[in-house]
């Protein structure tokens, strides 16, 4: 079964170092568990980067069997037969029928460039397939999605961590939602099933269809009961994968206005909030307004809804900064249809196959 694990990583741009190549290439394939910064060992000896080395780049049309790889490397076959099984999932490498019945394990078409471009297309291709079923998994309900003006969205998105599954056998029901997510990498390395309750990514994936496809973690922790760190997590993939994004809820801009003003009148007084506090920035009646209705204690939420509604969300953004105040993120997903949701997915993944591509066929040209 084809499965390919991208995990973004900054491109090696200009290098012709062949270790330097291997290196991203094996980390960009998610075919080494990254390892923390503490750790001293050099990656460059683990048993797949031998391998390469060693092996399937030093003699590329070279078939090798699994007990000649396992004396020369000196590692078990159980280890080498988990490297070889990753390596074939991708399809990175081949195997055929040898002398005495020993399978041998090739690279395909005797490069790695050549081998990269076939999983490329084949990625392409089963992506496309997968992100078809997301137009019958996507139902999305509710509120009209809230526009947001260009200057708030965030300019950076998160590296892209995503796994291209094959499709397999489903259970039926309702557990086709949680073997598409799970195909995609997003119920992360353990899945946690239970039959009494969904997972906390189906969870997530359902709030993502109802409400306007908004919603905030505050909320949702409320709502299920599970820890912050767990949410973020869960949705730390949901973005790596470019299905979701973080967005300001301007739907509670008004509400965070009110409180900032009411906490600053407080301690500061009208004048603060007419000079520093940003009051002195918006038209003479809408602060004066403001001032009146705190002075007397009648400023209430539904009154500062009414005033702000006159000002664009820019300037309520400014004023809310200024008052030192904070709006909250929420989360939506990446489009207003399945069909954006997958543009925005494939052309990330598109980019990333390319860099792939380019930087193999470079590794056959110094190797």
């Amino acid at each position: 079964m084809f499965q390919l694990r991208l995990v973004e990583q900054q491109m090696p741009a200009g290098s012709r170092d062949a270790a330097v190549l291997l290196d991203w290439l094996v980390d960009c394939l998610g075919l080494v568990r990254r390892r923390s910064a503490a750790f001293s060992v050099d990656e460059s000896h683990t048993p797949l980067h031998r391998l390469f080395r060693e092996h399937l780049l030093a003699e590329p049309g070279r078939g090798w069997d699994v007990a000649t790889l396992s004396d020369s490397m000196g590692i078990s076959a159980t280890a080498l037969h988990h490297h070889l099984s990753r390596l074939s999932a991708c399809r990175l490498i081949a195997t055929s029928g040898g002398e005495e019945g020993r399978r041998k394990h090739h690279l395909r078409c005797g490069s790695v460039g050549q081998a990269t471009d076939l999983m490329a297309q084949e990625a392409r291709l089963i992506l496309g397939l997968r992100m078809a079923e997301l137009e019958q998994l996507l139902d999305i309900k509710g509120e009209q999605r809230i526009e947001i003006p260009s200057g708030l969205l965030e300019t950076t998105a998160p590296a892209l961590a995503i796994t291209i599954t094959e499709r397999g056998p489903s259970n039926g029901g309702g557990a086709s939602v949680e073997n598409w997510l799970g195909d995609l990498g997003l119920l992360g390395d353990r899945p946690r099933t239970s039959a009494s309750e969904p997972s906390l990514p189906r969870r997530v994936f359902d709030r993502l269809t109802s409400a306007g496809g908004l919603f905030s973690l505050d909320e949702c922790i409320l709502e299920w009961g599970v820890t912050r760190p767990r949410l973020q997590r869960v949705l730390d993939r949901f973005s790596a994968t470019g299905l979701i994004q973080r967005i300001p809820r301007l739907d509670r801009l008004s509400l965070s206005v009110w409180s900032a003003l009411n906490t600053q009148y407080g301690r500061r007084g009208s004048e603060w909030l007419l000079s520093k506090g940003g009051l002195g920035r918006l038209p003479k009646d809408f602060s004066s307004n403001i001032c009146k209705a705190l002075a007397v204690g009648k400023f209430s939420s539904e009154k500062c809804d009414s005033l702000l509604s006159e000002v664009n969300s820019e300037d309520q953004m400014l004023l809310l900064n200024l008052l030192g105040g904070r709006l909250p993120l929420g989360y939506r997903l990446s489009g207003d249809s399945a069909q954006a949701v997958t543009e925005t997915i494939f052309r990330r993944v598109d980019r990333m196959l390319s860099r792939i591509q380019r930087v193999a066929h470079t590794l056959d040209a110094v190797t």
